[in-house]
């Protein structure tokens, strides 16, 4: 066999294929790792805000949970915990009476805040800014802890 023989036949050669669009492959992959990154963020910054929500409107777990946590972090026996548990109710008390004692300033200036910049706007404005103000306040100020019979031991 020579190699014009080779040459002459009808066997055709494969045709060579477009390259890779490699940037296209890389771009995709970036979209969804980005993806990945927002949902993962908006997830956790939901999840986080929910916690803050719960623990602000529950205080009185407050003592246990913030007991638990030290437990962890700082290896604390069981009595150690108990100890800490009671040191932080106590003194959880004597918040609450200073609380009850700023609550009512401070919900008079946001009142005041809320109606000057009510005066600023039309009448449609100012119901959805009323309605947006209350519900951040709801949300983010609890009501007023109620005061127990019991003096705390300031």
């Amino acid at each position: 066999m020579n190699t014009e023989s080779n040459s002459d036949s009808d066997v055709s050669l494969p045709t060579a294929e477009k390259p890779r669009r490699r940037w296209l492959t890389v771009l995709l992959g970036v979209l969804i790792f980005a993806g990945g990154i927002a949902t993962g963020a908006g997830l956790t910054i939901i999840a986080a805000v929910h916690r803050l929500q719960y623990a602000i409107h529950h205080p009185e777990e407050a003592p246990a949970r913030i007991a638990a946590r030290l437990h962890r972090k700082l290896g604390l026996d069981e009595t150690q915990q108990s100890e800490v548990e009671a040191i932080v109710a106590k003194h959880q008390a004597a918040l609450a009476v200073i609380r009850r004692e700023f609550q009512p300033k401070v919900m008079a200036q946001l009142e005041q805040i809320r109606d000057e910049i009510s005066q600023v706007l039309t009448k449609p404005q100012r119901e959805k800014w009323i309605q947006m103000f209350d519900d951040v306040r709801d949300r983010w100020l609890p009501p007023m802890p109620q005061a127990d019979s019991k003096k705390p031991n300031v």
